[in-house]
């Protein structure tokens, strides 16, 4: 077992498995290995499995099906009241639900969310890392990050969108789609308050006291607002 879990180089046992001596990996921009084909079909695989779950084995599947028949309405209302409102109440998460509400019935609306925000984390994750595959598809199979793609469906679309931002190389693109995140899941106000925080003092080169200690002052303030 652990010689199959065993790395050499930068590459990965299950890659050089199915792809001996790299003679199927063709060369140019475009290539496409074979681990990333198998992390797709995967990744296919997965969340396909999670989007087809029975209705009654869902917590809060009743609560997504309002969201997907009555968004519109709302985002309408919150638009009347204001700018501020409309952007303390999660806007594009309710524009994502009527957008795709005004074409597919409410169930299919949220089983098309729960296979398309699982798919994208999970291809993301599998083909980025191939000397980590295996304990990267043990993580996607632990219940904490499941749920996030069925009980808590507004923040596992805003987790797909922000491993999207990760892992794209368009600067443009990823700062548009980051300043999105928070909008369909008001959490992500606190993670990009902590991812931005980390980049400066990573920038600024502090010392590990000082960035513990400010991370704590950060913690016990935004613990603050939120209350």
């Amino acid at each position: 077992m652990l010689r199959f879990m065993s790395l050499r180089g930068s590459g990965c046992v299950i890659e050089r498995m199915i792809n001996p001596g790299k003679r199927f990996h063709p060369p140019g921009f475009l290539a496409v290995r074979p681990l990333d084909l198998l992390a797709f079909f995967l990744a296919i695989a997965y969340s396909g499995t999670l989007s087809q779950i029975p209705t009654e084995l869902y917590k809060d599947f009743g609560n997504y099906l309002i969201y997907a028949e009555g968004s519109w309405p709302r985002l309408q209302r919150m638009l009347n009241q204001g700018v501020l409102p409309t952007l303390a109440n999660e806007p594009v998460w309710l524009l994502l639900n009527s957008i795709m509400g005004s074409f597919l019935e409410p169930e299919t609306v949220v089983r098309t969310m729960i296979f398309v925000s699982g798919s994208v984390v999970a291809w993301l994750a599998l083909r980025r890392r191939p000397e980590h595959f295996v304990w990267l598809l043990i993580f996607l199979l632990i219940p904490t990050v499941l749920k996030n793609h069925v009980l808590h469906l507004r923040q596992g679309v805003a987790i797909a969108v922000f491993s999207w931002v990760w892992f794209s190389p368009n600067r443009i693109v990823s700062a548009i789609l980051m300043a999105l995140t928070p909008f369909i899941h008001a959490s992500f106000f606190f993670i990009l308050a902590i991812f931005w925080s980390a980049k400066l003092m990573i920038n600024a080169r502090l010392g590990p006291v000082i960035c513990i200690m400010l991370f704590v002052a950060l913690g016990v303030t935004l613990s603050f607002g939120l209350k």
